[in-house]
């Protein structure tokens, strides 16, 4: 055989033994690095409900104060003002206040032109004497005056309404809300009211 093609031959060896050992090589080394992220802990984020920051409702109880020709109030900045109709038949005023912590609270106030000066001429007092075994009735003194406040026995967090009478007017203040958790915010809120409340004519 002749000499140049034996150099060709083994040339060819080489180039092809270098090729197998470089693919070797590298083989060995995706390998070992496989091997070396198996063995490693893996890394992982747990998500509990402590990770979670939840939103943080405060109640803010600082009054707010409402005026018109009839009558003045202050009621907790946290209830906000709701769209209620105008005034209707013998209703001379009327608001509407909500506030939400789980339950929704209402706050309501309306103001009524009564045929006399007697409370017996408001509907929403009458349907609730009549039924002394559901709505249990209290008398409080506010500014020296007497407060009829009815609590409903049924409910199951908060429902008082009071009624106070100014000549031949009557003024009735609701406060429910079905939030067991939040007795002493809505007492002391229906108390807000009743205190700070005034005739203005």
């Amino acid at each position: 055989m002749p000499r140049m093609l034996l150099r060709t031959i083994s040339r060819k060896k080489k180039i092809m033994f270098m090729c197998v050992a470089v693919v070797l090589i590298c083989s060995v080394g995706v390998a070992v690095i496989a091997v070396r992220n198996l063995s490693q802990p893996v890394s992982t984020t747990r998500f509990t409900t402590s990770n979670i920051q939840m939103p943080v409702h405060t109640f803010n109880a600082s009054p707010v104060t409402v005026h018109d020709a009839y009558i003045s109030f202050s009621h907790p900045e946290s209830l906000t003002p709701r769209t209620s109709q105008a005034p209707h038949a013998q209703e001379l005023d009327a608001y509407s206040f909500g506030y939400r912590s789980g339950e929704p609270w209402s706050l309501t106030v309306s103001v009524y032109q009564l045929a006399g000066p007697t409370l017996r001429d408001d509907s929403a007092y009458n349907l609730r004497v009549q039924q002394p075994g559901r709505y249990r009735e209290t008398v409080e003194h506010i500014k020296g005056k007497p407060v009829i406040v009815f609590a409903d026995m049924q409910s199951y967090g908060f429902a008082d309404v009071a009624f106070l009478l100014h000549g031949d007017k009557s003024a009735d203040i609701s406060l429910s809300a079905d939030d067991p958790n939040a007795l002493k915010e809505l007492s002391e809120t229906f108390s807000q009211v009743l205190q700070s409340w005034q005739w203005n004519g």
